[in-house]
């Protein structure tokens, strides 16, 4: 039995099997990216391109199974260069989880990074983003307020001019004015974060705390439960955490579960 709050060795989709129908109220993820490398383990960051769309689709139709009717899953991933060219499993992976899996897609973002690691080819420029995916699968919770930003100065002077607004096609009626919200700025969909620069961590990709945290705030409440099917150092699992969240994540690899755990202890 799966239990909260508990972190499992064991495959997703067995994991996922065990857990109740709709019992999930958001799926927070990163999987192994497609790469030709080879790593210790089978499976874990060896997916071909070209297979990684057949490969995923079992974790989520297990995904689409346990998540609430109001239930997101957003997806942390990232595309690779092959024969010199940018291979398009990302985008046939959104098509087919739409598609195929029947989940609804809300929106797309970029998380781009502020400290990326310089590429050394000189017929490519730096890769200094990743692609963050919306999904849900009925409806979704979108709390605003938790996630407003400051206005840039350039965006309150264009609050200033009713021309701007019927520019862009927001033209106010008779007595309406637009005017700043005092909670901040509306977010949009391009994430400025660093990249995790714990040299300790075993895994060989960590994303941010920062990242799962602010899709947390965004798509949950407290008490919710958020789930991590390739939970590997624990990020999302101590964002979960941090905000009054229960958890439950998965991993193949022993020392990713050994590694989050202890993370969790003084988080």
């Amino acid at each position: 039995m799966i239990k909260k709050n508990n972190l499992y060795c064991k495959d997703s989709v067995t994991g996922m099997s065990e857990m109740d129908l709709s019992s999930v109220d958001l799926v927070f993820t990163s999987p192994p990216y497609a790469n030709l490398r080879k790593y210790d383990l089978e499976g874990a960051g060896c997916i071909d391109p070209d297979k990684y769309v057949d490969w995923f689709l079992p974790f989520a139709e297990q995904i689409k199974r346990v998540l609430k009717p109001t239930g997101s899953f957003i997806l942390n991933i990232n595309d690779r260069v092959v024969d010199g060219e940018r291979h398009l499993y990302v985008f046939d992976l959104v098509s087919a989880l739409k598609r195929q899996v029947g989940f609804k897609y809300f929106e797309r973002f970029i998380w781009l990074k502020k400290n990326a690691m310089p590429w050394s080819s000189l017929k490519r420029v730096t890769d200094e983003i990743e692609y963050v995916f919306w999904f849900y699968k009925d409806d979704y919770i979108l709390n605003q307020d938790s996630i407003r930003r400051e206005y840039a100065e350039s965006s309150l002077k264009r609050y200033q001019y009713s021309y701007a607004a019927e520019k862009n096609g927001f033209r106010p009626k008779d007595g309406e004015v637009f005017t700043e919200n005092p909670k901040g700025a509306k977010a949009g969909n391009v994430l400025f974060l660093p990249t995790s620069m714990d040299k300790n961590n075993p895994h060989k990709a960590p994303f941010p705390v920062e990242l799962a945290d602010w899709f947390i705030k965004a798509s949950t409440n407290e008490r919710d439960l958020v789930l991590d099917p390739f939970v590997g150092s624990g990020s999302s699992a101590v964002a979960a955490k941090r905000l009054g969240r229960d958890y439950v994540g998965f991993d193949i690899v022993q020392e990713n579960i050994n590694y989050a755990e202890a993370r969790l202890m003084i988080s």
